[in-house]
């Protein structure tokens, strides 16, 4: 697996859970808008302008969660344009060096390296046989 194919997950999996997190709290914030939403409707104490800067309120709120998630989505883009150029720069500089390399050769056709008889000795006695 090539540096630019590693990164490219990585930079997927953190999109992933940050949508997955942003969204858990949009969740709750929706349901938090629309308890919010009856209580205003059903209360006869709290005065229309009230209710009205209320609402106002919370459509601010939702569009500029909507604004902060499009923004972090442009952010996370250009960071991986970023991390990604310098990867494939990377990797064009070190192609030389892997190709110089020797090729790996299969576990099955090394040899085996001779084992050392196993150590001769006292042997030790358990507890139960003291």
């Amino acid at each position: 697996m090539n540096s630019t194919t590693m990164i490219k997950q990585f930079m997927d999996f953190h999109k992933k859970a940050f949508d997955d997190s942003f969204n858990a709290f949009i969740t709750v914030r929706e349901n938090a808008d629309k308890i919010l939403r009856v209580f205003l409707e059903s209360s006869a104490l709290i005065p229309e302008e009230s209710k009205k800067v209320l609402s106002d309120w919370l459509s601010d709120c939702k569009t500029g969660l909507d604004d902060c998630q499009r923004g972090i989505h442009n952010h996370f883009n250009l960071l991986e344009k970023h991390i990604l150029s310098i990867a494939n720069r990377m990797d064009a500089q070190l192609e030389p060096i892997y190709a110089k390399q020797e090729p790996d050769v299969p576990a099955d056709t090394k040899e085996a390296k001779p084992r050392k008889p196993a150590a001769k000795g006292n042997k030790v006695r358990s507890k139960k046989s003291r």
